[in-house]
């Protein structure tokens, strides 16, 4: 399974790749030492009960976020602009976790 995540906001700008059958864990193009299985888990226990596309009032600036999580031949993406699941902060939680590791 490859997870991308992109995420671009005044709380994050970043890029996160997680590929759980060669193990590799990369943010922003930096390699980093997480367990990718843990937080594949942890992440789809979040975002699988989200909306494929959320989109808020327009505004000039704002969050938007899109998780791209393709299995074999499958691929669910999520994205929203402006709006976002109730447990997004759970998510943001999560991001900033693997950060600073």
């Amino acid at each position: 399974m490859k997870i991308n995540i992109d995420i671009l906001s005044g709380r994050l700008n970043n890029k996160i790749t997680a590929d759980t059958e060669a193990g590799d864990f990369l943010i922003n193009g930096k390699k980093k030492q997480i367990d990718v299985n843990d937080f594949t888990n942890r992440l789809l226990g979040i975002i699988l009960s989200w909306k494929e596309k959320m989109i808020g009032p327009e505004l000039l600036d704002g969050e938007s976020y899109c998780v791209t999580i393709t299995d074999g031949e499958e691929t669910a993406s999520f994205y929203g602009k402006n709006s976002f699941p109730d447990n997004y902060d759970e998510f943001v939680l999560l991001i900033r976790e693997v950060m600073n590791k």
